[in-house]
This record gives C-alpha cells, structure tokens and sequence, in this order.
C-alpha cells in the first residue's frame, strides 16, 4: 500500500466504504484483505497492496495539477 498512498487516485475513505460493503463469501485459504480504488472495477490486484507492484494508473499526488 505504499505506493496507493502516494498515488492522486487512491482515497482511503472509499477504500474504507467498499470494505465495509464488500459482500462477496471468499471460498479459498486467501485471508488477505482487499483494497480498493476508482480506477479498478474490482478491488486492487494484490500485487499491488500486498507485494508492491507497479501500478499502471500511478499518479504522484504532487504531479496532479487542478485543470
């Protein structure tokens, strides 16, 4: 999650309202919890929140300018 905490994307709030929302009965061993973020349609791949992978919409927040 270090670099969705960084990102201009990334809110934690909404990240907070889809986990809270999340109702989808994991059948697997998986117990890793699930990040969200507008520019993904499901939750952020966990190569991304857990292993820190590149993310292809990554937008440092100080580069994102106001149009």
């Amino acid at each position: 999650m270090v670099l969705c905490d960084s990102c201009f994307f990334y809110d934690r709030r909404y990240d907070e309202f889809c986990q809270n929302y999340d109702d989808v009965i994991v059948e697997d061993a998986d117990e890793r919890k699930k990040h969200y973020c507008p520019m993904y349609n499901d939750h952020i791949p966990f190569a991304i929140s857990y292993e820190n992978g590149d993310c292809a919409y990554y937008l440092q927040k100080d580069s994102a300018k106001p149009q």
